[in-house]
């Protein structure tokens, strides 16, 4: 009898710690209000993570960054998830996925000028710097 218990507690701690993850929605639109609490550049926000990492994610991970820089890379992940990405090395750089409202407007302006600065949170650091729900910045 005592192990129905033991088990529904169990199931409700993993849904609360589940509920309690700090990772945003792919397609926040928070970020069309959202102060941001640096402008910088991708190059800067790269180096940042690379040799400070610690200080750059307590400063930047899930806040509003606005970051400009020069785009090497633009088009549609496998999910179909608009992108373009600042190469900052042969094998890193700044990924920043783009809110849909916005993708169509933005992809249609790299292909005019590659420099472009994004309003986005930032997620952090894999392989790359993760950026979503990337805007144009204003």
């Amino acid at each position: 009898m005592r192990a129905l218990p033991r088990a529904a507690t169990a199931v409700w701690l993993v849904v609360m710690l589940m509920a309690c993850t700090a990772r945003r929605p792919d397609q926040d639109r928070r970020i069309l209000e959202a102060s941001p609490v640096e402008r910088l550049s991708a190059a800067l926000l790269w180096q940042d993570f690379q040799s400070v990492r610690e200080q750059a994610e307590r400063a930047y991970v899930g806040r509003a960054l606005i970051v400009a820089g020069d785009v090497t890379r633009a088009g549609t992940d496998e999910s179909g998830e608009a992108y373009v990405y600042f190469g900052q090395t042969p094998t890193g750089g700044v990924y920043a996925m783009l809110l849909d409202d916005q993708a169509e407007a933005i992809m249609a302006a790299v292909e005019q000028e590659t420099r472009v600065q994004l309003k986005c949170f930032c997620e952090g650091l894999t392989t790359d710097v993760v950026l979503r729900s990337c805007i144009a910045a204003e």
